[in-house]
């Protein structure tokens, strides 16, 4: 039988400091037939020159160099690679973070043992120099692109995708990251890719290893960020609502999106009539928590009570 090709997508931006450790652990996986395209977004160090050094002594790697355009437009150029390269899966790596030297063969061998479309792995947050990690919920398999979130080792696993594993069939049929995202638009492909799936398999071992900075564009929220969050939120509230899983998790994150929102300060009112909206709108499910009716009701209240 001929073995299957995965290609590494590796979005590169200024990180000239993290990219030897990140592409020593993808070049060094236990199973070696993969393909690993580095693509540098207009980096202004010189993480391109090691981009071209790593090519020069591994022929299984590709740069691609491109101008500055964010994120998601340098995965997609990635993703195009793939596709002329024929490849059977993609997978997504973050340049200044790490995987498991085992990650790709464990998650293939999930994969061609539960006839999955999907194959989704936990991560061990890195901080400080310390490795954090999750419970150990084992394995999972979900059917009909039902995913339960709450047997997820952490909750935020089905928020990022350089955790999984995709067929490359998914982007053959033109699925790409959106461009107009500027926060979490992980989530939003996502949950585009949960509608073309139906069997997920999970396993909860932090295969990958997740770099916590605190100076990343995660952590600096403008006013378009958080409107951002909102939409990825509730787009997954919604998908999960459609599919009759279990709202918990999916409703806080929804809820939660328009707090933060809120509490950011500047338009203030802005975000509270968004919050009507999505009150009103979900009234049977919201009418149900305590915390939503005193959050509609008085603001100041709710985050007097929260702390």
């Amino acid at each position: 039988m001929k073995q299957k090709k995965i290609c590494v997508i590796v979005p590169v931006y200024n990180c000239e400091s993290w990219i030897d450790d990140c592409l020593r652990s993808i070049t060094t996986q236990t199973y070696q037939d993969i393909i690993i395209v580095l693509v540098n977004d207009g980096s202004k160090d010189h993480s391109l020159n090691k981009c071209k050094e790593w090519a020069s002594i591994d022929t299984r790697i590709v740069v691609i160099d491109k101008p500055n355009g964010g994120v998601s437009t340098a995965r997609n150029a990635g993703i195009d690679k793939a596709i002329q390269l024929q490849t059977d899966y993609i997978a997504f790596v973050d340049a200044d973070d790490w995987i498991a030297p085992n990650m790709y063969e464990e998650m293939l061998a999930l994969i061609d043992r539960e006839n999955a479309d999907l194959c989704i792995c936990g991560r061990t947050r890195e901080c400080k120099g310390k490795s954090i990690t999750y419970p150990d919920k084992g394995y999972q398999v979900f059917l009909n692109g039902r995913l339960d979130m709450r047997n997820l080792s952490n909750q935020y696993d089905i928020n990022i995708s350089c955790n999984k594993l995709y067929p490359i069939k998914l982007f053959a049929e033109g699925l790409r990251f959106p461009i107009d995202i500027q926060f979490g638009e992980d989530l939003v492909f996502e949950v585009e890719v949960l509608k073309r799936t139906d069997i997920i398999a999970y396993v909860s071992i932090g295969y990958y290893h997740y770099r916590d900075n605190q100076d990343s564009v995660s952590y600096n929220m403008s006013r378009k960020k958080l409107q951002d969050a909102i939409i990825t939120n509730t787009k997954l509230y919604h998908y999960m609502k459609e599919k009759k899983c279990n709202l918990t998790i999916p409703f806080d994150f929804a809820f939660g999106a328009y707090v933060r929102a809120y509490n950011s300060g500047g338009v203030k009112c802005k975000f509270y009539l968004e919050y009507l909206k999505f009150f009103f709108k979900e009234i049977l499910v919201c009418s149900k928590h305590l915390k939503c009716w005193i959050f509609l009701l008085c603001p100041y209240l709710y985050n007097k009570l929260k702390k």
